[in-house]
């Protein structure tokens, strides 16, 4: 991530139990962007993924790698993004170019797995979720209700040329 043009900012309510963050990416999108030409659509679910991850990687105090990765029978099968402790960010969306968009799901009915493997060789954890409604944000959302039992909500968008991410937990 390069905090000039890529920016994670953190905040609480006072008046309230609730914290939050929110991400934007400009540089690392167009990076992961670049290595690969994917349409328009599948390139937006990349880039709400890279967000999502590094929401994640920066709730958590980890030294080591934390990985988001969707199987499913959608069109985009799979899509994998990792954040280190550092925020340094990749990612692939995997898709068959001869399927036209449209024709089915970027995600369709499948899995969500988030594994954090630590930098010392400590015990890797991971958590499962279904992917609901073709929504990422929605299936991270029963990923915290289910293995966190924090009350989380995140809203994540990208267009061609940046992506984030707001996360607010109770």
């Amino acid at each position: 991530m390069n905090p000039e043009f890529d920016q994670v900012s953190r905040f609480l309510f006072e008046t309230a139990p609730v914290r939050g963050m929110l991400v934007r990416l400009h540089e690392s999108y167009q990076t992961a962007l670049s290595h690969h030409h994917y349409p328009a659509p599948i390139g937006q679910l990349l880039g709400q993924a890279l967000s999502a991850v590094t929401l994640l990687a920066n709730t958590i105090k980890f030294e080591g790698n934390l990985i988001l990765q969707t199987q499913s029978d959608g069109l985009v099968n799979p899509l994998v993004v990792q954040s280190d402790e550092q925020c340094h960010i990749r990612g692939l969306a995997q898709f068959d170019p001869a399927v036209m968009l449209g024709t089915q799901p970027l995600l369709g009915e499948g899995h969500l797995a988030i594994t954090v493997v630590p930098k010392n060789h400590g015990e890797r954890y991971q958590g499962v979720v279904a992917i609901r409604k073709e929504s990422l944000s929605t299936s991270l959302e029963d990923y915290f209700d289910q293995s966190e039992q924090l009350a989380t909500k995140i809203w994540l968008f990208a267009d061609d040329e940046s992506c984030c991410g707001l996360l607010l937990q109770a």
